[in-house]
């Protein structure tokens, strides 16, 4: 099985989000729940990859 390295992307993603939580209140929850379940579902190989800059 290939595998994206997007997942790895998304992952610091949602570890930054959880970090800003202070700063931008609930969203940054909303951000990291999001982001670490692409990349999860990227990680397990996921088809669709989305490059979001």
């Amino acid at each position: 099985m290939r595998r994206s390295k997007a997942w790895i992307y998304y992952a610091v993603l949602a570890v930054i989000s959880l970090v800003a939580i202070p700063a931008i209140g609930w969203h940054g929850l909303l951000g990291a729940a999001a982001t670490g379940l692409y990349s999860a579902y990227l990680y397990r190989g996921g088809r669709v990859v989305i490059w979001f800059w």
